[in-house]
């Protein structure tokens, strides 16, 4: 769907349609607990699944009647897939999911150490192996652009906060404060529909005041949220926890999907479909990431004590303490893109007004001795880019060629 959005929208509009796009993929975390815990109070937790798959078939027959076909290389060239490759990132993203999901059974354990172990050298060795490939699944040579690996990275500890975040809040409304399945899910419902109805518009905000003013905004509203949360962990009543994860849920609205266009606004045309598969491949990999960190760090607080209650208390705490400071790196990080994206900017617009006031006037050294005095050589640079901010290579200016 994003990759849609970025072949054929406007660059003008890529923000607000964006914004349209992770509106669309943020309908089901809102909806998804009050209904599950509709269903599961009414018919059972079965019929979850058994609900799902008529829903899934008429997505499919939508899908494949609807989505035009594109070719997927430039030159008419056939992409497929490597099994090999398709092997090593399926072993390398499961042995770190499943590492994390058992970190309680000891540092030193193979169900710990060694999945995380396996999963790293199977990562690694997909990583040797793409960069030396044509058309890779996943390109991972984009790394190599700072402004494009920072907004992973806060993309990456964003997904985690909050997938974690939902983990731990309909647990604490349940096993705490005595909510049933159900309660919980309309607890949690304003903030997530807030989040999902902010995104078109926060998209909106991005195409006419820039990155800046949404992404940063977002990002500390979220962190205050966290503050909130953490600081009242031990003493969290359902209208506490209803505020502050709208609190929580404006942020993510205001800045999630924006830190995703701005990340993927600075690379070329060409690739951008490699860097869309790698935003939506590190969304998934965080969210199983920061539901399975969470379920961990809960259960943990459980089984410390005989209180399944002040267990689940004490678990949530420790969660939410670190999903503070998930957050904190995450404003850090994309504090830092942005930063270092506005130098850039305005180390064009300097080289750029520089050229542009050479063009203006005569200049000796572009002027042609056998030309009429006064007569102003032909200029420097053929074509000055519109937007400031663009990328360009400077030429040098005793270059015969330019």
């Amino acid at each position: 769907m994003f990759n849609i959005i970025l072949q054929e929208v406007p660059t003008k509009r890529i923000g607000t349609m964006m914004g349209v796009g992770t509106l669309i993929t943020a309908i089901g975390p809102a909806v998804g607990p009050t209904f599950g815990g509709l269903v599961a109070t009414t018919i059972g937790w079965r019929f979850v699944f058994i609900i799902l798959i008529p829903v899934l078939i008429i997505s499919l027959a939508t899908g494949l009647a609807c989505i035009p076909s594109v070719p997927v290389a430039a030159d008419g060239e056939t992409a497929g897939l490597d099994p090999l490759d398709v092997f090593l990132m399926v072993l390398g993203f499961a042995g770190l999911i499943f590492g994390i999901s058992n970190a309680s059974s000891g540092l030193l354990s193979w169900r710990f150490s060694g999945a995380l172990v396996l999963g790293l050298i199977a990562l690694a060795v997909f990583t040797l192996r793409a960069r030396h490939q044509a058309q890779p699944i996943i390109d991972v040579r984009l790394f190599t652009d700072s402004h494009f690996s920072l907004h992973v990275g806060a993309y990456i500890l964003f997904e985690i906060s909050a997938l974690a975040l939902s983990f731990i809040l309909p647990n604490h409304l349940q096993l705490v404060n005595g909510c049933t399945s159900l309660q919980a899910g309309l607890v949690v419902l304003p903030g997530a529909a807030i989040g999902a109805i902010l995104a078109p518009l926060s998209g909106r905000l991005y195409d006419q005041l820039g990155p800046r003013i949404p992404i940063i905004s977002g990002s500390c509203v979220a962190l205050i949220g966290l503050l909130g949360f953490a600081l009242t962990a031990r003493h969290l009543t359902t209208l506490a926890i209803l505020i502050l994860y709208i609190f929580f849920m404006l942020g993510i609205g205001l800045s999630f999907g924006n830190i995703m266009t701005n990340g993927l606004h600075r690379l070329s045309q060409k690739q951008q479909a490699d860097g869309n598969a790698i935003f939506n491949t590190v969304q998934q990999f965080a969210a199983a990431i920061g539901s399975s960190l969470a379920a961990t760090i809960v259960a943990a607080g459980q089984a410390a004590v005989t209180d399944r209650r002040l267990g689940t208390i004490n678990g949530s705490q420790h969660a939410l303490i670190l999903l503070l400071i998930v957050c904190s790196l995450e404003v850090l990080l994309i504090l830092a893109a942005l930063r270092r994206s506005r130098n850039r900017s305005e180390i064009n617009t300097h080289y750029l007004n520089h050229f542009a006031a050479i063009r203006e006037r005569p200049s000796s050294l572009g002027t042609d001795q056998n030309s009429r005095p006064g007569k102003v050589a032909p200029p420097l640079l053929r074509s000055i880019p519109r937007r400031a901010g663009a990328i360009m290579p400077l030429p040098r200016l005793g270059d015969p060629n330019r």
